[in-house]
Order: C-alpha cells, then structure tokens, then sequence
C-alpha cells in the first residue's frame, strides 16, 4: 500500500463517524488528491462512504470508512492455486 494511501486509511479510521475532507486530508495525513486515495483504498476493498456537504456556499466531499477490513470480493487476488515456475 502507498504511503499516501496507508495515511488516509489511518485519518479515516482515527477520524472515525466524524469523518475527513479533502482539507483533513490535506492538513493531517499530508497528502493531496483525496478522491483519489479514496478510490483506491476502495479498490483494495475498504467500504468508504461519500457524503456532499455545503458551508458557507462552499461545497465538499466527507469520506467515512464504513467497515474497518477490506471487502473479501473485492480485495486483491492471492497467490494461493498458482502454480510455481522456476
């Protein structure tokens, strides 16, 4: 897993139902582009909700993490039934 990717997986998991924004993100997990390291944690298989919000007239995205483990359908396939060369 990323670095950058490992950082918002543990800000999401800190955060908790409170969630994060791409700011939190920004700001926390030191890492821009949070859609983006949504995206892909959710292709490893973590449940990440997305809610859009308005303050102010401004609106964002908050990201929660809605299961602590990654999605067994959805993780990445396994070595296991391959067989060895060499």
């Amino acid at each position: 897993m990323k670095p950058s990717n490992e950082a918002v997986l543990v800000l999401l998991q800190k955060r908790g139902a409170y969630g994060a924004t791409d700011r939190d993100c920004l700001l926390y997990a030191h890492t821009s582009r949070a859609a983006a390291r949504v995206w892909e944690l959710r292709q490893a298989g973590h449940e990440i909700t997305t809610t859009l919000e308005t303050k102010r007239g401004v609106r964002y995205a908050r990201y929660r993490l809605t299961g602590s483990q990654p999605v067994a359908s959805r993780a990445a396939p396994t070595s296991a039934g391959r067989a060895a060369t060499g």
